[in-house]
C-alpha cells in the first residue's frame, strides 16, 4: 500500500511541475502573431558583456542553456514582444545560423537590413 501511495505522490508532483512549466512554443506562437514586426529588419549589436542566451520563446523559462552569443556579435532583428526581439545570428567561422528571441535591452540598434517587405 504504501508503494502505490508513493508512486501516485510522486506522478502528483510531476503534474504540477509540469504545470507550473510555461508552453514555450504557445508562447512564441503569440509572441509572433501579437508582436511588432521590424520592417525593414534591424541590424543589432550585443552589448551585454558575458553570454546572452537565446529562447524558444518571449519568456525567461524558454531559456536554451547551450545557444548564446556575447558582446560585439552582429544579429538581425525580426520581432519584438514582450521584452524580447527575435533576432538571427550567422557564425562567421561556421556559417551556421541561429535563430530565437534575445533579450533586448542587451542590444543596440545599428541600423536597418534592406528595404521594407
Amino acid at each position: 500500500m504504501k508503494k502505490i501511495f508513493l508512486f501516485f505522490a510522486a506522478l502528483a508532483a510531476s503534474q504540477l511541475s509540469q504545470a507550473a512549466q510555461p508552453n514555450c512554443a504557445a508562447m512564441n506562437n503569440i509572441a509572433v502573431r501579437n508582436g511588432a514586426l521590424y520592417s525593414p529588419a534591424l541590424g543589432k549589436k550585443v552589448m551585454k558583456p558575458g553570454r546572452l542566451y537565446f529562447h524558444t520563446a518571449p519568456h525567461s523559462a524558454c531559456k536554451m542553456p547551450s545557444t548564446f552569443i556575447i558582446k560585439g556579435d552582429d544579429v538581425i532583428a525580426h520581432h519584438h514582444y514582450n521584452g524580447y526581439d527575435y533576432v538571427m545570428f550567422i557564425n562567421d567561422k561556421t556559417g551556421v545560423d541561429t535563430e530565437g528571441w534575445i533579450l533586448a535591452k542587451d542590444l543596440r540598434t545599428t541600423g536597418t537590413m534592406g528595404g521594407n517587405y
